[in-house]
Parts: C-alpha cells; sequence; structure tokens
C-alpha cells in the first residue's frame, strides 16, 4: 500500500504495509513504478518488473527453437504492456536473445517491425 505523508487514523492503523514509492518501486500488471526526485525535477520511471521479464524471456527462448516465426510475432504483439519508451528496450532484448536462438537453429528470424508497428504512437521504439 502506498500513501502521502498524511498522519491520520488510517495511517496509523496500516503504517506497518505503506510503502514510500521514493524507496520502494510499485509493484502492478508485471511492471515496476518508482516516484524520483532529481535536480532537472520530478520524475516517474516505469520499466517491466525484472522478475516478469525474465519469465516472459524464457518463455520466448523455449519456443523460439521449434514454433514458426508467426507465433512469436503474435504471441509479442499480443503482450498486455503499452510498448512505450520504457518497455520498448526490454521487448528488444527478447526479440534479439530469440533471433540468436532461431538463427542457430537456422529458423527464420522474428521481423521486430512486425512488434513494434501496433500504433503510429507506437512505432518510435528503437534498438532492435
Amino acid at each position: 500500500m502506498y500513501s502521502c505523508e498524511v498522519r491520520n487514523r488510517f495511517y496509523r492503523a496500516e503504517q506497518s504495509a505503506i510503502r514510500d514509492i521514493h524507496r520502494i518501486p510499485m509493484k502492478v500488471f508485471g511492471c515496476s513504478v518508482a516516484y524520483r526526485r532529481t535536480s532537472s525535477g520530478d520524475h516517474v520511471s516505469v520499466r517491466l518488473e525484472q522478475k516478469h521479464f525474465k519469465a516472459v524471456k524464457e518463455f520466448f527462448e523455449t519456443a523460439a527453437r521449434v514454433e514458426p516465426v508467426e507465433t512469436p510475432e503474435a504471441d509479442l504483439i499480443g503482450f498486455k504492456f503499452e510498448f512505450n519508451a520504457p518497455v520498448c528496450p526490454p521487448v528488444s532484448q527478447i526479440i534479439r536473445s530469440i533471433n540468436r536462438i532461431r538463427a542457430k537453429a537456422g529458423l527464420e528470424l522474428v521481423n521486430p517491425t512486425h512488434v513494434f508497428r501496433l500504433r503510429k504512437s507506437q512505432r518510435t521504439c528503437k534498438g532492435t
């Protein structure tokens, strides 16, 4: 549970369960949300949660050896994540990992542009 610094009856009753988002990122829907104060202002950081990322990557690496190329592309497109800037690098890393495995097996590679072309606003993902 997350709360601001309001000291009321609820806060006192739930104090042991309350976390400060400045110190401990909030984990929700497979993402980690953090809030940082820097010299240039306040920033919110949204990233794939590491534990979730590893599980997803292992799933795709296992499937990469046997599935036709359309399957990992469709599965990546079906991700329940917004393909915003913080999510693109980990997804790109998964695609590179899939393609390394598929290249060694002599299979067709996943085309990153098929995965990242969901919406015009989401075509800004780079690094694949």
